[in-house]
């Protein structure tokens, strides 16, 4: 529960660009999140392998508009433009968020999901 989320200077120092600090911090609460349900019944251990992971979850929420997927399975026209990204319970979000998460934890404990079975 005491796991310190990964900082902006963290995201930096692991030599990550793509966000701004703004957007860093717009899809932290998001990722942290989203980490934290694809480990259960893991904790957050504060290893690097979780903040890379926490980090490339910021990465996919701040794609998605920092929304925490709200927009999954909506859309939007403007003029003649028009978006939808898909429905579904597996839409963008959620397996975009899934690949990044569980390619920073491959190999690691906390994508162990304990007796009973795979997820």
């Amino acid at each position: 529960m005491g796991t310190r989320a990964p900082t902006y200077e963290d995201y930096l120092a692991a030599g990550r660009r793509e966000l701004s600090a703004e957007e860093f911090e717009a899809a932290l609460p998001h990722a942290t999140a989203a980490v934290r349900d694809l480990i259960f019944p893991n904790e957050p251990d504060g290893s690097e392998e979780w903040a890379r992971a926490v980090m490339a979850a910021c990465e996919v929420d701040a794609a998605y508009g920092c929304s925490g997927g709200i927009m999954e399975g909506g859309g939007f026209t403007v003029g003649s433009f028009s978006w939808n990204p898909g429905t579904g319970i597996e839409g963008g979000y959620r397996r975009d968020m899934q690949a990044a998460v569980q390619s920073e934890l491959l190999g690691t404990p906390l994508l162990y999901p304990g007796l009973g079975g795979a997820r």
